[in-house]
């Protein structure tokens, strides 16, 4: 990969749980990294919802290798939010990492 195709600033969350005074569990997310990627469409579908249709648009996001990321993470772009739905390690080299995302709107 190379470093000239890494020119999107992104922040990946990962879930974390907190117990309040009254015992209640809060899920919120904290920031894992913050990092350069490649974010290119990957296709996208829509989906029928209560209030018509909705587009799903995907993302490829490509980044170097992170430890710790996992499907439950979110990815921050700008405005933008994407649930991580796959992570490919290419060759299992630990050198870069491939999300299959989707936008949340």
């Amino acid at each position: 990969m190379r470093a000239g195709e890494l020119r999107h600033s992104i922040e990946i969350h990962t879930p974390t749980q907190t117990t309040g005074n009254a015992g209640g569990v809060t899920e919120t997310f904290a920031k894992l990294c913050v990092t350069w990627a490649a974010i290119e469409p990957a296709g996208g579908r829509e989906v029928a919802a209560s209030a018509g249709a909705v587009s799903l648009g995907q993302s490829k996001i490509r980044t170097r290798y992170i430890a710790g990321v996992t499907t439950l993470c979110i990815i921050l772009w700008g405005t933008k939010k994407y649930e991580i739905n796959s992570i490919k390690n290419p060759r299992e080299q630990n050198r870069e990492l491939e999300f299959i995302c989707t936008e949340v709107k």
